[in-house]
This record gives C-alpha cells, sequence and structure tokens, in this order.
C-alpha cells in the first residue's frame, strides 16, 4: 500500500495536516541527546530521521517495510545532507540485537502494526534499559465538539483529498486507522500495559495529532 501511495505521500501528509507535519516530526525528536543512537521506525521517507538528526548530530538508522518509501528517504537524505541508514524490515521482527538503541521514534505508524502487544514489545526489545520511545501517531477523535469536527474531516475530507494520490484506497485506510487507534489516554494506557513508563502526552493543534514519550524501565 505505501509503495502505491510513495509519489505523493509526503505532500498529501503536509496537505492533510495543514502544513503541521514538520512542526510535528521535530516535537517528536524532542528529548534526544547529542550522540544517542536512534532507531526511526516506519521511517517513510526520512522526513523525522532528518529531525532526530539535527538533535543527536550522527547517522539515524531508519526502519521500513516499503522498499520505495525507503528509496525516496535515502534520497531526501542525500539532498537534505544527513547520514541516514535505511534497513528493509518488518517491525516485529527488528533485526538489531536487543538493548542496541538509547531512543526509537516512530511517527504516524503505529497504528499500522499488527498486533500492538507484539510490535510494543518489539520495540521495548531493542531499547537499552532507561531508553525512551517516542511516538508521534494520530488518535481517535476526543468526545465534545472538537472531537467531532475532527471526525467529520476524518471521515469526509480525508478521504476526498486521497483521491489526489495514485492510491485512494490507502487514504480511507488511513481514516479508519485513526478511528480504530484509540484517545491520547487510551494509548497510554496501552503503552503502561506493555510495561512502559510513559513520562509525556501532548496533543498537537487541538488533537489532531498527539505525542507519546516513554521509558523502558531499568538505568543504564
Amino acid at each position: 500500500m505505501f509503495d502505491r501511495a510513495s509519489g505523493r505521500y509526503d505532500f498529501l501528509n503536509s496537505l492533510m495536516s495543514l502544513g503541521r507535519d514538520g512542526s510535528w516530526r521535530r516535537a517528536l525528536a524532542e528529548g534526544l541527546a547529542p550522540g544517542e543512537r536512534v532507531l526511526d521506525v516506519c521511517c517513510g521517507s526520512a522526513r523525522s530521521a532528518a529531525a532526530a538528526h539535527r538533535r543527536v548530530g550522527g547517522a539515524i538508522t531508519g526502519v521500513d517495510a516499503s522498499e520505495t518509501m525507503l528509496q525516496g528517504g535515502m534520497a531526501f537524505a542525500r539532498r537534505d545532507g544527513f547520514s541516514f541508514y535505511p534497513v528493509r524490515a518488518d517491525a516485529l521482527q527488528l533485526p538489531f540485537p536487543g538493548g542496541s538503541v538509547h531512543a526509537v521514534t516512530i511517527a504516524l505508524g503505529l497504528r499500522n502494526l499488527s498486533p500492538e502487544e507484539a510490535a510494543l514489545a518489539e520495540l521495548i526489545r531493542v531499547l537499552r534499559p532507561g531508553g525512551r520511545l517516542h511516538v508521534l501517531d494520530s488518535p481517535s477523535p476526543a468526545p465534545g465538539l472538537l472531537g467531532s469536527a475532527h471526525r467529520w474531516y476524518l471521515e469526509r475530507v480525508v478521504p476526498l483529498l486521497g483521491r489526489l494520490s495514485s492510491n485512494a484506497e490507502a487514504y480511507r485506510y488511513l481514516s479508519d486507522s485513526v478511528l480504530a487507534f484509540g484517545t491520547t489516554q487510551e494509548v497510554a494506557e496501552r503503552l503502561i500495559r506493555a510495561g512502559l513508563e510513559v513520562e509525556e502526552t501532548r496533543d498537537l493543534f487541538w488533537g489532531a495529532a498527539a505525542l507519546w514519550r516513554a521509558r523502558r524501565r531499568g538505568s543504564d
């Protein structure tokens, strides 16, 4: 699906987020420290990897199942001038040793990983004790007026804009996956059940997106 949608993926991300996606990815990278080893899962075209690189100053390893998206990420990294190591792999079977990275970032990808429990277990496995998971995603609309407007946008506008893609079905899936993902608090509760210590949750742009930061138990 992402191979077919890759041509206009970044354009539509910017369009559908009203130009906010870049600032969301920079927020995702907050808290990363110089010299840390960072794994960007569901890295797509390396936009989040670029933000992470600016924080850590070193190469970012990106994992994605889509070869076409990884190729786009390599091209973007060359243009943007940062070190990016692409790895094609299943996020539920990461080809890295346990406890090998300081941080895992995942932008707009956790709701695509199924079963989520197994995915979180694998992300936790590669983190060092005390390492952090940074998640950016689109939570399900919360109750209330803003939530109703968000739901209308997901159900009506997103599939319409998706017709600009070569794979409009991907954007119907996007809408459905957001509606099924859970609210910001519900996602935080699932991270806790997975064994993480949630340190921060933050809604962005009135709940259109959210950040979750969580720590693997233990210390370096």
